[in-house]
Order: structure tokens, then sequence, then C-alpha cells
């Protein structure tokens, strides 16, 4: 039997140098106002489950000018988070405390977002609203 721990090795770190190099690319077409052309470019890593891609994608279907979203934001900003993004959790928990035109305000699942963020390593969760965030 052959030993293919060693390409699947290889393999995996070309995937991870095209992914990186697809997110680079994806922020200079944001950095261009081309958030369509980024969220194109972002959608089939997402869907293979880079996390970063998530995250970002997420974010841009909820602040993007002509691209917003909030159900796409949602979901997208859901699975990084659960995927262990501590930036997205906590982007969901501000988006479930503000009022959005298409989200409720959620104070309870705002929470639970901030609190998954904080365990994720995101203390910028507790240092941005120290009084709501309860440890």
């Amino acid at each position: 039997m052959n030993d293919l721990s060693g390409y699947w090795r290889y393999t995996s770190v070309l995937e991870r140098m095209n992914h990186e190099s697809i997110l680079n690319e994806a922020r200079h077409l944001l950095d261009a106002g081309r958030y369509q052309a980024a969220i194109d470019t972002l959608l089939p890593i997402s869907e293979a489950g880079n996390v970063e891609a998530q995250a970002l994608l997420g974010t841009i279907y909820f602040i993007g000018p002509g691209v917003y979203a909030p159900k796409e934001a949602l979901k997208w900003l859901k699975r990084a988070a659960e995927a262990g993004d501590g930036s997205a959790a906590h982007n969901l928990g501000t988006i479930f405390l503000t009022c959005e035109p298409d989200i409720p305000r959620n104070p309870e699942e705002s929470q639970r977002w901030y609190e998954l963020a904080y365990d994720l390593g995101f203390e910028e969760t507790a240092a941005s609203d120290p009084l709501w965030f309860k440890r």
C-alpha cells in the first residue's frame, strides 16, 4: 500500500496558497470599490469551507454598497463564527444588537454571539462595550 500522506500534505499547502491568493484578490477588489466582483471571487472558496472567506463574504453582504443582502450576511457570518472565527461572531453580536431594517433587534442572540466571540479569543468584544458585555 502506498503512503499518500506526503501528497495530501503537499496538496493541502497548495490549496491554502491558492485560497490566500484569492483572499488577496478579493481585498484588492474591495479597495477598488468592486463589491460584487469581490463576492464573486470569494464565493467558491467560501462554499469550499474557507472560514476567513466566509467571514469576509458575510461582512461584504452586510455593509457593501449595492450588495446589501442581510440574509446572506447572516448565513455566511454564522458559518464562519460556528467554525471558529471570532470576528464573525462579534459582527453577529453587533448586528443583533442594532436595529437593522431586515433583522430585528435581539439582545439575547446578540449576547450569545458576543460571548462566543470572546470565547474564541476576540477580546475586542469586551472592550467595545464593557457595559453590554456580561462576563
